[in-house]
């Protein structure tokens, strides 16, 4: 099982990504991690947490209100949590982070909370790895229409109509991205839609977090 999760801190907004299959995918397969052991601080953060996994990414801001961050993996090898890479610059929502329970659709901000990752997405199927990946076309979209049955879904087929986000976009956004499972189970209309992990735009997001896939 693969999560998502950001959570509030007492002197940072962190936010861990959890994966199980899911980090070589962040990567072109020729590239290769680095393992050196952990921070304790880092780890102490993970040992707390309820859900178990073995690979994680930890994305963090100075406060809920700054929109740029640093993400960091960790493999958990032999009981011991292991760094694979430090401090790669990402952005969040133009208006920073909101709380799961105060986020709503259009705020420009990114959701917390703990998130199940759901498939990867992109313009072309190159990327290695066991994560399901959905390859584009000119006809996918994601609905963001509060008023229709299939607010903050992905469709291939859109009535006329629906307010949706079209996913193969003419710049290199969605060239690469990985669906987080906010508001699914279940949809609440205005709770947000599309969030996702994605390529970064050189600046502030609109409530999705993005990063650098280059590196």
């Amino acid at each position: 099982m693969s999560f998502f999760k950001i959570k509030l801190a007492p002197l940072c907004l962190s936010l861990l990504l959890l994966f199980g299959i899911l980090l070589p995918s962040c990567y072109p397969s020729n590239k290769k991690t680095k393992l050196s052991p952990s921070k304790s601080g880092l780890e102490a953060e993970i040992i707390k947490e309820p859900i178990k996994t073995t690979q994680i990414i930890i994305a963090s801001s100075n406060n809920d209100n700054f929109f740029e961050g640093n993400l960091r993996g960790m493999e958990l090898i032999e009981d011991k949590w292991m760094l694979t890479f430090d401090s790669i610059p990402c952005t969040y929502g133009k208006k920073g982070l909101a709380k799961a329970d105060q986020k709503i659709e259009g705020d420009l901000k990114t959701p917390s909370g703990t998130f199940q990752i759901g498939s990867a997405f992109g313009y072309k199927h190159n990327l290695e790895s066991d994560i399901n990946f959905i390859e584009l076309s000119d006809h996918d979209y994601w609905v963001n229409d509060t008023l229709s049955d299939m607010y903050n879904k992905f469709v291939s087929y859109l009535p006329e109509g629906i307010s949706a986000e079209k996913m193969k976009r003419s710049d290199y956004l969605y060239e690469y991205g990985i669906i987080i499972k906010y508001n699914t189970q279940p949809i609440v209309k205005g709770k947000e839609s599309a969030i996702f992990i994605h390529v970064e735009r050189k600046r502030s997001s609109y409530g999705w977090l993005h990063r650098d896939f280059s590196k």
